[in-house]
């Protein structure tokens, strides 16, 4: 229990570090005016529970397989994340927005945890910094992957579309990556400190 206590914690510190960035993210994605921290009671009242236990899950089943560790932490943040990114969205833009969606973002977050776990525990170093950094580095490998994911569900949810219309909308337009940059340095930053964090209650 401590345990999970100490990894919200150290997500709540990794999210309250860059939460900046991930409202100029938005404010690209959607060519809207969005203040700066708007929506931030949803990532550190529900995402900081729901990224803990994702962290408390992996690391209570890797003793006994690695893979289905990765896997299950990676289905459990699909299915957990979806109500948190539409409270945000909607707390950051200010309005009710399309509802559904939530295959975006359940596959993004299945895959993307699934690689990033999966990288950033197969590469070892004996270097601190280094090892600080891959935290970071890997997440953004992984969440580049998956970042298109990310633009249909936002451009779904606030040009009320159908899906397959959004994501040819999206494709047709060259707007795919829109917000990539700021995603990129909130995700490199954010989780070089919460990775690190991580480890350090690993050793506790």
């Amino acid at each position: 229990m401590i345990a999970f206590a100490y990894r919200c914690i150290a997500c709540n510190i990794g999210i309250l570090a860059t939460y900046p960035i991930e409202t100029l993210k938005v404010k690209v994605q959607t060519n809207e005016n969005v203040p700066t921290f708007a929506g931030i009671e949803a990532p550190v009242i529900f995402s900081s529970l729901t990224n803990g236990m994702r962290f408390q899950i992996y690391s209570m089943i890797k003793p006994y397989s690695f893979l289905l560790a990765v896997l299950i932490a990676g289905i459990y943040n699909g299915i957990v994340e979806i109500p948190y990114h539409n409270i945000k969205l909607e707390r950051q833009l200010g309005r009710p927005l399309f509802k559904g969606g939530w295959e975006f973002i359940f596959y993004k977050e299945l895959i993307g945890t699934f690689l990033h776990f999966y990288s950033y525990n197969t590469i070892h170093t004996d270097n601190e910094i280094i090892h600080f950094l891959l935290g970071g580095g890997t997440a953004v490998a992984a969440m580049t992957v998956v970042y298109p994911l990310e633009t249909f569900f936002v451009n779904y949810k606030t040009k009320r579309k159908g899906i397959t219309d959004t994501i040819t909308e999206t494709i047709e337009k060259n707007t795919l990556w829109k917000g990539y940059y700021y995603n990129m340095l909130r995700i490199f930053v954010g989780y070089s400190i919460t990775m690190y964090l991580q480890d350090m209650i690993d050793i506790i």
